[in-house]
């Protein structure tokens, strides 16, 4: 039996904890080949994200994976990040032992990008766990990159807001709506999933993280128990019991690429609202077709989890995250 071919993938994050779970699953995975990672701002200041992601992949092993800092801020909007659920540095009270450089290229998040996809002879699928700023900047400076991109597959977007700092928009939307609007109208495939539909589907609690890395075996058990602990604290799990659920979100995003049956889409219309002080950011996803758009102006696929696949899925992140094949 012929190997399947590996999945050529760009990653763009904001790394915080969840980022980094991401991380983990997607450059462990014998399914991806991860062609590069970029960062940008939103859980924490890019010069934490970036150290953070080169960090990450060290922990696993990774180095060949060539790591570009990206936008500092948004197009627009004042800078925002979320030390209330990241912790000031982005990975909570978990301390690397060492900080890695190696693999920073000394590029510019868009130029790695656009290098990285001419020279894939296949498609790459980029996925997006951040703002959509990295990848509008892309495309703005080379618009000759949409025809090396698969798919799009973004962490973010919402029928209805969350507590993101907005009543109506989600935390990756809402860091910069400007490159969000920009991205959706660029006629790139564009998978989008939820908060609501797809990640706070899949669910762990803390009896969870204490089973798959409470033996602490090697360094990597341990950052990831003390950040993902850190985070379901904030998160407010602790709150509860051990026993109260809590997603980590990213991971299950990087999982849509790898378990696609354990998924569904429908293709709808969206755009991102950039007037009024408290709808901006706001992702008009037209999933019943309200507004009676063509099917030519259907711009991303609407993602939702399989319910009975839920539990399938969340075993799979931990061992995605554990390094179990």
């Amino acid at each position: 039996m012929n190997e399947l071919k590996k999945i050529p993938v760009i990653m763009d994050v904001d790394t915080g904890v969840d980022d980094t779970m991401a991380l983990l699953l997607a450059a462990q995975s014998p399914r991806i080949n991860l062609l590069a990672a970029t960062s940008t701002f939103g859980n924490t200041f890019t010069s934490y994200a970036t150290q953070n992601t080169l960090n990450a992949l060290a922990l696993c092993g990774r180095t060949d994976v060539p790591v570009a800092s990206g936008t500092r801020r948004p197009w627009k909007k004042k800078l925002r990040t979320s030390p209330y659920i990241h912790g000031d540095t982005g990975i909570g009270d978990y301390v690397y032992p060492e900080n890695h450089l190696d693999a920073l290229t000394g590029e510019y998040a868009w130029d790695l990008t656009y290098r990285r996809l001419m020279e894939s002879p296949d498609p790459v699928v980029y996925i997006a766990l951040a703002s959509l700023t990295n990848l509008a900047t892309t495309l703005r400076k080379y618009p000759e990159a949409k025809s090396k991109i698969d798919k799009v597959v973004f962490m973010g977007g919402e029928l209805r807001g969350n507590t993101a700092g907005s009543q109506c928009a989600s935390v990756n939307v809402f860091h910069d709506p400007d490159p969000a609007q920009y991205v959706l109208t660029s006629d790139v495939p564009f998978h989008m999933c939820t908060g609501a539909a797809v990640t706070s589907r899949v669910l762990f609690s803390v009896q969870d993280l204490e089973t798959w890395f409470g033996g602490l075996e090697t360094e990597k058990d341990r950052a990831v128990l003390t950040m993902l602990k850190f985070y379901f604290r904030k998160c407010g799990a602790f709150g509860e019991g051990e026993r109260h659920m809590n997603p980590i979100h990213d991971p299950a995003t990087v999982l849509y690429l790898l378990e696609p049956d354990c998924y569904a889409s429908v293709p709808c219309h969206c755009e991102v609202e950039l007037e009024g002080l408290e709808t901006y950011g706001y992702s008009l996803i037209d999933l019943y077709n309200i507004g009676q758009w063509p099917e030519e102006e259907f711009n991303i696929r609407y993602v939702t989890v399989r319910e009975d696949k839920r539990a399938y899925l969340a075993q799979q992140i931990l061992k995605g995250i554990k390094g179990i094949q």
